[in-house]
């Protein structure tokens, strides 16, 4: 038997925190685009980021997956086990809300957020860290406040 595929993402967003209410409403706090800049040198940490991610589930698929961030020195955090077995009948969509806490950064680069189940994986997210103009990277790969 052939092993399902993860469902495809149809999009990603980041943020600071997820809130879920009662009445099943997301609050997302703090919503980043995809460039995080950082106004202090690295290697620096915040205390959570969060993603939500909408999966198509309208078709056949992994009920279970991992997600793992590759971090630019291509080192991964992660896995992450998460369970995909909710299905919105009316849009075909599922919702994962998936929390790192705390969330370090040591370089500057591209992070990508991976979806993986039975050896396939799909780079569902890519965001970029870039240091704000006047903080510069010294010799060792670290950065210095300059000017």
């Amino acid at each position: 038997m052939k092993a399902k595929r993860p469902p495809p993402v149809k999009y990603v967003i980041m943020c600071e925190d997820i809130r879920e209410e009662k009445n099943n409403k997301a609050i997302l706090i703090g919503v980043y685009s995809s460039k995080i800049i950082f106004h202090i040198p690295l290697p620096a940490v915040f205390p959570k980021l969060c993603f939500r991610i909408c999966f198509d589930v309208s078709k056949p698929h992994a009920e279970t997956i991992n997600l793992r961030i590759r971090k630019p020195d291509k080192t991964e955090m992660g896995p992450f086990p998460a369970s995909l077995q909710k299905n919105d009948e009316d849009t075909g969509e599922h919702f994962l809300n998936f929390a790192l806490s705390p969330f370090p950064f040591e370089k500057e680069g591209f992070y990508d957020v991976i979806v993986e189940h039975a050896g396939k994986e799909e780079a569902a997210f890519r965001f970029h860290v870039v240091l704000a103009p006047g903080v510069a990277a010294t010799s060792t790969g670290d950065a210095a406040v300059t000017g």
